[in-house]
């Protein structure tokens, strides 16, 4: 038995998931707690960047590439 699908009128056109929300009201203390968690955020990435451990795991990942 075949089954046809029809998808119907609306089918071709963007649903409610297109439609922008209403700008919501900015939050001082949120938006500071925001901007010193990114700040610590990239203080580890820069410490870890440079950290003893991953120099050693990315020279034993060319390595093992090599082989």
């Amino acid at each position: 038995m075949m089954v046809i699908a029809h998808a119907g009128i609306l089918s071709g056109f963007p649903g409610i998931e297109s439609v922008p929300g209403p700008e919501l009201p900015k939050i001082d203390s949120l938006t500071r707690f925001n901007e010193e968690n990114q700040k610590r955020y990239a203080e580890n990435d820069a410490r870890f960047r440079e950290s003893p451990l991953l120099k050693e795991l990315l020279e034993r990942s060319k390595l093992n590439k090599e082989k």
